[in-house]
């Protein structure tokens, strides 16, 4: 993460699981960003073609219906190659 406050920045928070996505979205609002949530991939792909590259941070599943963390990535960077893109998973390993 910069070392500057996160205050006045924006995200994205992709996550299938509500209580996981509502968890991080309550954190980063507590911290002074704004946040915007998306239940599944293409909900998160089709906010990041829109967004004009506000976000700078999207916290992002692996595992989505729709598309998977790793489009939702590759949106990101095609919004805003300066965004930070963190991809979660509760599975242990990738193949």
């Amino acid at each position: 993460m910069p070392a500057e406050p996160l205050t006045h920045s924006e995200a994205l928070i992709v996550d299938d699981d509500e209580a996981v996505r509502e968890v991080i979205m309550a954190y980063l609002t507590k911290q002074g960003v704004t946040v915007t949530g998306a239940a599944d991939g293409r909900m998160a792909v089709s906010a990041l073609e829109r967004s004009h590259g506000r976000f700078q941070l999207v916290v992002t599943d692996l595992s989505l219906p729709g598309a998977d963390g790793l489009a939702v990535l590759k949106a990101a960077r095609q919004a805003s190659a300066s965004a930070y893109v963190v991809i979660v998973t509760g599975y242990a390993s990738l193949d």
